[in-house]
């Protein structure tokens, strides 16, 4: 099923592959300090560019789970992506692209359900097609070829990997503080491209935020809520329908496979 989210799974993956390059991400100054000894740092700030990058990568492994959210225009669509993943590939939250509409989604070991909105089903599935499934999740599973990519983004080991500093200019910049937590900012320039990330320098060093702009269109990824982990929750079969049975009923040229 093209339905675009491989689209979107590819630019949330090419945000994620492109490592560092995050064009202007902003840091707050550092505020004052509190009576109290500050945490220890864990060294990050002293390691060289790439190194910091392979330490926020490890630190995103460890954790097991985080929250990312995004927002990807490369020039034409705007994407926009907000889901909670572990690196079992489970995942939780909602996917948006600007000529399409929004997307429920939820992935539970093999188990994928994705829910578009009517907007989506009135320009590509058509009324029938959107009364019947109205507001249920279409269920799959993550060895569907159609959703292969879609359901990739969930996978939290394989986005720390799109994260390498292989063929990235890098170098360890200033230090600040990003989502209220110390951090060291990482530059990066990879042809007309220029981008920061930002990297916890207490605790796990995670990845914080990131930011690229230059070349075609911007990057912005925040990280969040590490080692929290993913809903269990998944819908039950009453909110949801099997993509195969909505095959079956409106045969292949007509299902949402097909129409999207």
């Amino acid at each position: 099923m093209n339905l675009k989210l491989t689209t979107v799974a590819a630019l949330a993956c090419a945000a994620l592959t492109a490592g560092v390059l995050g064009g202007g991400g902003t840091a707050l100054a550092a505020g004052t300090p509190s009576a109290s000894p500050a945490p220890a740092s864990n060294g990050v700030e002293k390691l060289s560019g790439p190194n910091v990058v392979l330490a926020a990568m490890k630190a995103l492994k460890d954790g097991r789970s985080a929250h990312v959210n995004g927002r990807i225009d490369d020039g034409v669509n705007l994407v926009t992506f907000d889901l909670s993943m572990d690196v079992g590939g489970n995942c939780n939250g909602s996917v948006s692209e600007s000529f399409l509409g929004n997307f429920q989604v939820a992935k539970a070991g093999n188990d994928l359900w994705v829910k578009p909105d009517q907007a989506f089903w009135q320009k590509h599935g058509g009324q029938a097609v959107a009364q019947l499934v109205g507001n249920r999740y279409l269920k799959t599973t993550a060895d569907n070829v159609q959703f292969l990519e879609l359901a990739s983004i969930c996978d939290l080991n394989a986005l720390a990997d799109s994260m390498s500093p292989t063929g990235v200019n890098l170098t360890t910049g200033a230090q600040g503080v990003s989502n209220g937590v110390p951090a060291v900012s990482v530059l990066g320039t990879k042809g007309a491209e220029h981008g920061t990330l930002w990297v916890a320098t207490q605790g796990r060093p995670y990845p914080l935020d990131f930011h690229r702009t230059g070349g075609v269109g911007s990057e912005t990824l925040g990280f969040r809520d590490f080692s929290v982990p993913v809903k269990t929750a998944t819908p039950a079969p009453s909110q949801s329908i099997d993509l195969n049975q909505l095959t079956q009923i409106f045969g292949s040229s007509q299902s949402p496979a097909a129409t999207t």
